[in-house]
């Protein structure tokens, strides 16, 4: 009868202990854990990369800070109602777009540079398919919808999309196409042109970037991200 009464203590103290654990938090259960518990059940932030990032390291052959062109035209080759110049001598491309299917002749006046917006600075960068940064084609998804573009990435934290491009084509007779809008950022893939696996045609992206900030990586939000350090001053 006393080894019962003693059996029946010990089994309501352990009962006891098993109570005042799980009220305090203490009793942790067995078996596989649940993603949810990660993030306390919040979805994945799309945001972040999906792939592990790659150093670039040619970063400043492919990416410069420059609002040079890359090559010139005279301000009559400029349709006004397509393009904007500014009034300096010579005159810079304020915004627009335009096809140029010839050059002109020389004239003393070349516009030859992109008008800077304050407290900003063009950077550009070459996403031919001969660069390690080639800008995949719209085409090449199966994705219905818009698709996410290129960014740039700063140390701040802050993100930069194209405001334009600069696409050449030399595949039959020459052909150059500007687009610079300053205030309208490029978002979908669909927006460039479709590059294709010929060496002839050339396509550079137009940044509009803060002054002062490192850039540290360029991506198709979160997917192929690739690392490096260039200083805009």
């Amino acid at each position: 009868m006393l080894a019962d009464t003693r059996c029946h203590a010990i089994r309501m103290s352990i009962a006891s202990a098993i109570v005042w654990m799980a009220a305090a938090g203490l009793l942790v259960s067995a078996g596989c854990k649940d993603a949810s518990d990660e993030n306390n059940g919040a979805p994945s932030d799309p945001t972040q990369p999906t792939t592990p990032p790659k150093p670039l390291n040619n970063a400043g052959d492919i990416i410069t800070v420059s609002t040079r062109l890359g090559f010139s035209f005279s301000p009559s080759d400029a349709d006004p109602s397509r393009l904007d110049l500014s009034e300096a001598q010579p005159p810079k491309v304020v915004r627009g777009r335009q096809v140029f299917t010839s050059l002109g002749t020389t004239t003393r006046w070349r516009v030859e540079h992109l008008a800077e917006p304050d407290d900003v600075r063009i950077v550009q960068v070459d996403v031919s398919l001969t660069s390690d940064l080639a800008l995949k084609s719209a085409s090449s998804s199966d994705a219905d919808g818009p698709q996410a573009g290129p960014t740039l990435h700063d140390s701040l934290g802050n993100y930069y999309e194209p405001v334009g491009y600069v696409y050449r084509d030399f595949t039959v007779g020459k052909k150059i196409t500007l687009l610079y809008e300053p205030g309208r950022p490029l978002r979908d893939l669909k927006d460039f042109p479709s590059v294709s696996s010929s060496k002839s045609e050339v396509l550079t992206l137009l940044f509009k970037v803060n002054r002062g900030v490192t850039l540290t990586s360029y991506s198709y939000t979160g997917q192929g991200v690739r690392t490096f350090s260039i200083d805009v001053p």
